[in-house]
């Protein structure tokens, strides 16, 4: 039995069980927070079954994706960026779904342009090194790409956007772009968003365009109830998922157990954009709460440990972007639900609800482990020319590629190619 698992479940165990232990939170939890779903489906199974279902899909994928050389993803990665530059182009035209045009033919174009672009820039950083780092020409690219998905996620997805760029601007940090490009893309980007929120500040909310009210009114009703004491304010329209979920988390000192939330069929979007404070209404604040944080922070611990193994430039930051921008939403989420920032309608990493969201998160985890593969952690036979994360000597003679690798001052032929790797 332990030889079959061993053959189906492959690479890292740490992030097998870092992903089990968060699908039996979203399966939990999820159930829950459908309750109202159920009700007005009239079908009191449905919605958790849907989901469910979402995850063991998502799970069958991870065990496909888990055996693809890292190596392979490159393509995908471009395809995904010119598909996801139509399909953000596309759905302007759909009609709006919860006051936004984020769906179309049941695809979310930023989900697919976010895994396009990290997978993308992971390949512009492995090919674009010279003696004195990244090259000014591959910065130029980067940034291109990074204008382009980015500033067609934002009128619909602003957090999105910026959650992406600033993923982005890490990577480029950790490829060890010169201080003064860095530098300079630091500033501009403050200028612009001081410009940005104060022409948000000053313009009247009946004349700012599209989203942009939306965004004014979550700032200032966030800024208004971090003032206000919770028992002094009255709950409306505006502010009925704010104060749902500030109770949520005030009930959840201890907890009331799987299924005993109060506030679940007051608070919209509880299986969603809330799940973090449903969490921790019903599995308490240490259990629920700091418990699912360190799930979050155990993959980035985990991950900086297969990283660290990495032989090769391309694996290394494909492995980095994926897993910042599930942990960097993760905690964008759970600062949410605890009203520390204004509600950005970013799901919590495969536990919200929401297939999209799940099955590119297990996509995620399906590349991870496939990389994990690739520098032998979990993998006792593991065949370096099978599996590495680059291709073998012999499709390098028929292919002419070249990649860089994680050091400076390792370089070796390779059949009539130079083939010039960096360790770490």
């Amino acid at each position: 039995m332990g030889i079959f698992f061993r053959h189906i479940f492959k690479g890292d165990k740490w992030i097998w069980i870092i992903f089990a232990f968060l699908a039996i939170i979203s399966i939990l939890e999820v159930f829950s927070a459908t309750s109202t779903l159920a009700y007005r489906a009239s079908e009191y199974w449905r919605p958790w079954y849907t989901h469910t279902m979402s995850i063991v899909t998502g799970m069958i994928g991870m065990i496909i994706v888990q055996n693809i050389p890292p190596h392979k993803f490159k393509v995908l990665g471009f395809i995904s960026v010119v598909a996801a530059v139509f399909l953000l182009i596309a759905v302007m035209f759909t009609a709006e779904v919860n006051g936004a045009q984020r769906q179309i033919l049941g695809i979310q174009p930023s989900e697919l342009g976010k895994f396009g672009l990290i997978t993308f820039v992971s390949f512009l950083l492995s090919k674009g090194k010279s003696e004195e780092g990244i090259t000014k020409q591959t910065l130029w690219y980067i940034l291109l790409f990074s204008g382009i998905i980015c500033g067609l996620i934002a009128p619909e997805n602003f957090s999105t956007a910026g959650l992406l760029a600033i993923v982005i601007f890490l990577m480029m940090i950790v490829a060890q772009v010169q201080w003064k490009w860095l530098l300079s893309l630091a500033g501009i980007a403050v200028v612009c968003v001081s410009l940005f929120l104060g022409v948000l500040v000053l313009t009247p909310m009946d004349k700012l365009p599209g989203r942009m009210a939306t965004w004014k009114s979550r700032i200032e009703l966030s800024m208004e109830s971090s003032k206000t004491p919770l028992v002094s304010q009255k709950i409306d329209d505006k502010n009925r998922q704010v104060q749902y979920g500030r109770m949520a988390v005030a009930n959840g000192l201890i907890g009331k157990g799987p299924g005993n939330s109060q506030i679940r069929d007051f608070l919209p979007q509880a299986y969603s954009d809330y799940i973090y404070s449903i969490i921790i209404e019903e599995l308490g604040f240490v259990i629920g709460g700091i418990g699912t944080l360190i799930l979050y922070l155990g993959l980035m611990f985990r991950v900086g440990r297969i990283f660290s193994k990495c032989k090769y430039v391309f694996p290394g930051f494909l492995l980095l972007g994926l897993t910042m921008i599930i942990v960097f939403q993760a905690l964008i989420n759970m600062a949410v639900g605890v009203d520390l920032i204004p509600v950005t309608g970013q799901p919590l990493p495969l536990v919200s609800r929401g297939r999209n969201s799940m099955y590119f998160t297990c996509l995620y985890f399906g590349i991870i482990l496939s990389i994990s593969r690739s520098v032998g952690i979990g993998e006792e036979d593991y065949d370096d020319n099978h599996l590495a994360g680059e291709p073998s000597a012999e499709s390098l003679e028929i292919e002419n590629n070249s990649d860089e690798a994680l050091s400076d001052n390792v370089s070796q032929n390779v059949k009539q190619e130079v083939y010039e790797t960096e360790e770490i």
